[in-house]
């Protein structure tokens, strides 16, 4: 209960702060003001590298169970053993071999969450560079909870998936660059995970020489997949097979309550299955719309970002609350029209507060999915009451991003 209370109160104190840089626009961005662009990477160091100092250095925090699974794998590939083969993994084939390498510096679970620290340092970097954002904003993005407590406490690596999304905006800047957009998404795909897959519609929709893109992608995977074969036969489908078990919160838990004698008499598989191609189906349909008001690539992919992880987060039985910390960056690039005023602002603190909290409440609790008697209990009803404002929030998202189509 302890470690929920701390994140319930650094919550609360993170929530204050981006209202606080929201309601001080003026006089934040007054003081921002001509300051260099070294002041993106002073910022990322007050608020990672010192909270990350104080709460393993000084408080002798301990790595959560995430990084110990990251950490397992690293001295797995660190030792030269096969991902999937060897040891399981529901990671990209070269995700074990690039978080191996802090430890070969520091053989300690925390050394990953320094790569992962510097990784999210790069890829703000990035989108500060090409989405032209101000100082302010990286402020703000630095300070959300869900991006804040996901990286230095939890470690998350979602961020890196927006890290490729951003490269192919370079590929197509400048007349549209297919087999070099292609070959970032294939290495995304043999570097993060496989729910990378599901951004990968968006961009091939838009782009105009689709067998090029699809040349690109397929000159990074298939010698991989071609290698893992080799090494492993048909084991390297263990990512694929292990992402059936049914996390929170998401539209399946919420309706379980209710409709959980249906559900359990369904496959986990079939669930998923149907829910990955509703995913795909409702972000195509938003790109077309997108394209028919004439939005630039630039401004379609941080909207496509945000869209395709909030229904991952909605549809997929599988998706949990951390994968919020994947569209903090992208929604702050503006992937979410308006977000620093009414309706939109109030969602988004209220997401950010409940989804550092909620993943913690649901474990200690069991890991349940309810049965309506079990909402009679209080800490249950309370944690169920989160999932449901989690999923309301992601809910107005896509309404928003409808709506906001221009």
């Amino acid at each position: 209960m302890f470690v929920l209370f701390a994140k319930l109160v650094i919550a609360l104190v993170l929530t204050a702060a981006v209202y606080g840089v929201v309601a001080g626009r003026e006089r934040i961005e007054g003081f921002f003001e001509k300051k260099a662009d070294g002041w993106v990477w002073l910022l990322w160091a007050l608020l990672r590298l010192v909270p990350f100092a104080v709460l393993y250095g000084a408080l002798g925090y301990e790595a959560t169970s995430d990084l110990r699974g990251f950490y397992n794998g690293a001295v797995a590939a660190r030792a030269g053993l096969v991902p999937y083969r060897d040891f399981i993994t529901v990671y990209a084939p070269l995700y074990a071999y690039l978080t191996a390498l802090p430890t070969l510096l520091w053989d300690d679970p925390r050394a990953i969450i320094v790569l992962m620290m510097l990784v999210e340092g790069l890829v703000l970097w990035g989108t500060y560079r090409v989405y032209g954002l101000s100082l302010r904003t990286v402020l703000l993005y630095l300070l959300l909870p869900a991006s804040l407590m996901n990286c230095v406490i939890g470690g998350q690596e979602d961020v890196w998936m927006w890290g490729f999304g951003l490269l192919t905006v370079l590929t197509m800047a400048r007349g549209e660059r297919a087999f070099r957009t292609g070959a970032v998404l294939g290495l995304a795909l043999v570097v993060t995970k496989a729910l990378f897959v599901l951004f990968v519609p968006p961009v091939f929709w838009w782009g105009k020489n689709k067998v090029r893109l699809v040349a690109g992608m397929l000159a990074v995977g298939v010698p991989v997949l071609a290698g893992l074969f080799y090494l492993g036969e048909w084991s390297f489908l263990m990512p694929v097979q292990l992402a059936q078990d049914p996390l929170s919160p998401n539209v399946w838990s919420v309706l379980h309550p209710l409709l959980g004698d249906v559900f359990d008499e369904i496959p986990p598989k079939a669930f998923n299955y149907a829910a990955l191609l509703g995913v795909v189906g409702v972000s195509t349909l938003f790109v077309f719309r997108w394209k028919a008001a004439g939005l630039a690539y630039a401004a379609m992919l941080p909207r496509a970002w945000v869209l395709t992880f909030c229904l991952i987060m909605l549809l997929v039985p599988s998706a949990y609350a951390v994968y919020g910390f994947g569209f903090m960056l992208p929604l702050v690039a503006g992937g979410l029209p308006g977000y620093e005023r009414g309706k939109p602002l109030f969602f988004l603190l209220l997401f950010n507060f409940l989804s550092v909290l909620q993943p913690s409440a649901w474990w200690r609790l069991g890991q349940r999915f309810y049965a309506l008697s079990d909402l009679a209990n209080g800490p249950f009803l309370l944690e169920y009451a989160m999932q449901m404002g989690i999923v309301g929030c992601l809910g107005y998202f896509v309404t928003l991003l409808w709506r906001k189509a221009e």
